[in-house]
């Protein structure tokens, strides 16, 4: 009788830990529905698939995670996601009559330019860090949602301030050299010039 007692309290106690983590999943389903239910693509992949908004999303996200985690095209699907959705994305925002979006975009590509000439500087030591990758990708992920907005964050509390800092050097130096690759010009082409003439009169 004890032993069935203790077998019907573990299965009940069992039972009672699977309900709550459930009960867990669902809120955390909930928020992610929340926050990309509205999102155009997911949108569109939903009515597809007939999928739910958190499934979809938790899914793709499992498969990417598994690729990046395996090193098995790390590299591309990073590229992919950090960079040829956004121009995607850009490409749509474009063609909206509203600024707000084109504004998101600009900033991460602001900030997406300031990485990449990091990471180009930094390479070696980077891609000795475990898993750079991944997070990387969760780190341009985080860049370009509409819902975290982390290119926002990154433009206003560090590149801007750096930009403004700098701004008239920056201008002035790019004055200077707007006007010498514009003398460089004037002096290949009169160089061209004289020498055209000069073989019109050997002919």
């Amino acid at each position: 009788i004890n032993a069935e007692y203790m077998g019907s309290t573990i299965h009940r106690k069992s039972k009672m830990q699977i309900e709550q983590i459930k009960a867990e999943a669902e809120k955390v389903f909930k928020k992610i529905d929340s926050k990309f239910g509205n999102h155009k693509l997911v949108k569109q992949a939903c009515d597809k698939t007939g999928l739910r908004a958190a499934h979809l999303v938790c899914g793709v996200s499992a498969v990417l995670l598994m690729f990046v985690f395996c090193g098995m095209g790390a590299r591309i699907i990073t590229n992919i996601v950090g960079f040829v959705y956004p121009v995607y994305a850009s490409f749509k925002a474009l063609k909206t009559e509203g600024k707000d979006d084109d504004v998101q975009w600009l900033t991460y590509w602001v900030v997406y330019g300031f990485f990449s000439l990091l990471e180009s500087l930094t390479d070696i030591l980077l891609y000795f860090i475990p898993f750079y990758h991944i997070w990387k990708l969760a780190f341009l992920v985080w860049c370009f949602l509409p819902q975290t907005q982390g290119a926002k964050l990154i433009f206003s509390k560090l590149i801007e301030p750096l930009l403004v800092q700098y701004e008239s050097r920056i201008d002035s130096a790019a004055s200077r050299a707007g006007t010498a690759f514009k003398d460089i010009k004037d002096d290949l082409s009169s160089l061209g010039e004289k020498g055209m003439r000069a073989a019109a009169h050997m002919a």
